[in-house]
């Protein structure tokens, strides 16, 4: 009976009738939200590691900065993209069911070659 209730509660994320719907992050809360992202840092910390120049850090810091904009703003707009465009697919609660064990099963194939 467990298994059945994880399962189904799995397999739908939208929220009960009686519960309150969830207010997305204003862009302040996001960016203040990356200073307590550990892959934020751990992608700064090896860029630095990396690429800074110790002759010349502020111009090393400034390249740094530009290539993780440029290569960033482009990512970040498409993934928003796709999130906007989906969120009106995925208002149909059939949809959404197969749209998260279609994911699952992708995420657990990803498995699969640590595995071999």
């Amino acid at each position: 009976m467990l298994h059945l209730a994880w399962k189904t509660a799995m397999s739908r994320s939208m929220a009960a009738k009686g519960e309150a719907k969830a207010v997305p992050m204003t862009f302040l809360q996001a960016a203040a939200f990356q200073w307590v992202n550990p892959k934020a840092w751990i992608m700064a910390v090896t860029a630095i590691a990396i690429y800074t120049n110790p002759q010349a850090p502020f111009l090393s810091m400034l390249l740094i900065t530009v290539a993780f904009a440029v290569v960033n703003l482009p990512s970040v707009s498409v993934w928003a993209g796709f999130g906007t465009a989906l969120r009106g697919f995925l208002a149909d609660s059939a949809r959404l069911k197969w749209f998260n064990i279609a994911m699952g099963v992708l995420l657990a194939a990803t498995l699969w070659p640590m595995l071999l």
